[in-house]
């Protein structure tokens, strides 16, 4: 596969994914966080499955074959999107995407270091690490947080940002066994749709569905979708590492949408994604003239 349309795959996926953030903050006031991930998963579950009634068997054969990885892939998957709806909707798209990529890309980068001997991944690791002390420390002193608040938001993003690396090291064991990208979408919403059905029934939530409701979740189901595709496809692509290390530009995007597209006033994630951004950058011009 030529190196362009290998790497177009996180490309796009990094831009729709901060469109899908941005749009999941801005529909938050209307409607419940369980409710949003109910409808969301349960339209990509019927989706996927139609689109490969087919073999739909074959798939679940598969997957038993490697239960561990299936399971890690609910478990990883599961934390990732409750942590990436509700971070984004009571904190900020930039917080869940700057922290979330951060850590994912600070494990990607310190284990293809580890793995393939080569020191400028472990300086990039090094990097994020100092970045991500920094930038807590940064949103602590001028974001306002009180301590509770920003225990929370600690807690949140590590875990979602740690889940974010583990669910494409586990969906790439999948690919492994033979499990493409779409057959690996079509089974991996199981977990979060269960919790959050239970969680919705709990709450009462479903009786607010409307119209309106119905339609926001579709589109955000559609736009949701989309760039879960390409992820899975620069899995296959490129590896999980380099896709964890890679998605570490996706904050300013999301910062760049979420100054023109919400009423959010610029804060200091903001102009921290630009430091991302440039330690991305950075590392890639560095490796390309390493490799060439």
């Amino acid at each position: 596969m030529h190196k362009f349309i290998q790497y177009s795959y996180i490309n796009i996926f990094i831009v729709l994914t901060a469109i899908t953030i941005v749009f999941i903050h801005n529909i938050s006031v209307d409607i419940p966080i369980e409710l949003m991930l109910t409808l969301t998963t349960g339209y990509a579950i019927i989706f996927f499955h139609i689109l490969r009634y087919k073999t739909c068997a074959q798939s679940y054969k598969k997957l038993a074959l490697q239960k561990s990885s299936y399971i890690g892939v609910l478990i990883s998957l599961g934390l990732l999107w409750i942590g990436s709806f509700v971070i984004s909707a009571y904190f900020s798209p930039s917080v869940y995407i700057l922290f979330a990529t951060a850590w994912s890309g600070f494990l990607g980068s310190y284990y293809l270091g580890v793995l393939e001997h080569k020191r400028l991944y472990v300086y990039k690791a090094v990097a994020l690490a100092l970045l991500i002390v920094f930038s807590y420390t940064m949103l602590f002193f001028y974001d306002s947080f009180s301590s509770t608040r920003f225990i929370i938001m600690i807690a949140l993003t590590t875990i979602t940002g740690i889940s974010m690396f583990l669910y494409f090291k586990f969906s790439h064991y999948l690919n492994d066994l033979g499990l493409d990208a779409v057959d690996i979408l079509m089974v991996r919403f199981w977990g979060i749709f269960i919790f959050a059905l239970g969680y919705t029934i709990y709450t009462k939530a479903w009786s607010t569905i409307s119209l309106k409701i119905t339609l926001y979740t579709l589109l955000l189901a559609i736009i949701s979708i989309v760039p879960v595709y390409f992820s899975q496809k620069s899995v296959e692509a490129i590896g999980s590492n380099k896709t964890s290390m890679l998605i570490t530009s996706t904050p300013f995007i999301t910062f760049v949408l979420e100054m023109l597209f919400t009423n959010n006033p610029v804060t200091v994630t903001g102009y921290l994604s630009i430091l991302f951004i440039i330690i991305s950058l950075s590392t890639y011009a560095v490796q390309r003239n390493y490799s060439s």
